[in-house]
């Protein structure tokens, strides 16, 4: 499977799975050249899309990796990060990073890890000289509710935290 054809394939399925929540609404361009970002997960409090910019709670980015499997998919997965990324992102003061594992079949299953300003300072000061660092992924949840409070807990949560970094 190509480059090409796994970034097409992890987009679709984080698109598809956060566009049948009603609290979440996906933006990810596919074939992007934009350098780390992917693009971001808006998060709303209300369902009703008359109310959307009203129940606008926050935005959320979201880097998606996509990877061809040959061994299935486990329950957790490392996946590595780069130091130039960990960086990129601490500008941006958080984010969900995504993992998409795709089968040959183009079965897929989709790991994350919330990474807040904390959880990005501790790994880079972890990194000292290395150029890269594996992080823990978990599946996502694929229940409406909990990957709706996944998103909110998450914005809830950056903005507790965004003050105690600097």
């Amino acid at each position: 499977m190509d480059t090409r054809t796994i970034e097409a394939e992890a987009i679709a399925a984080i698109k598809k799975l956060i566009r049948r929540n009603p609290y979440l609404s996906p933006y990810f361009d596919e074939n992007d050249k934009t350098p780390v970002w992917d693009g971001h997960v808006y998060v709303y409090l209300s369902s009703n899309s008359e109310l959307k910019n009203k129940a606008l709670v926050g935005r959320v980015p979201a880097p998606i990796k996509g990877h061809n499997t040959k061994i299935g998919f486990p329950s957790e997965i490392k996946y590595p990060v780069k130091k130039t990324d960990l960086k990129a992102y601490q500008s941006e003061g958080r984010l969900i990073f995504i993992v998409v594992y795709i089968d040959d079949l183009f079965n897929t299953k989709i790991y994350y890890e919330q990474l807040l300003p904390l959880d990005i300072a501790r790994i880079l000061s972890l990194m000292k000289t290395q150029e890269s660092r594996s992080i823990d992924l978990k599946p996502i949840p694929q229940e409406s509710l909990r990957l709706a409070n996944l998103f909110l807990n998450f914005v809830e949560n950056r903005k507790k935290q965004l003050g105690t970094v600097d």
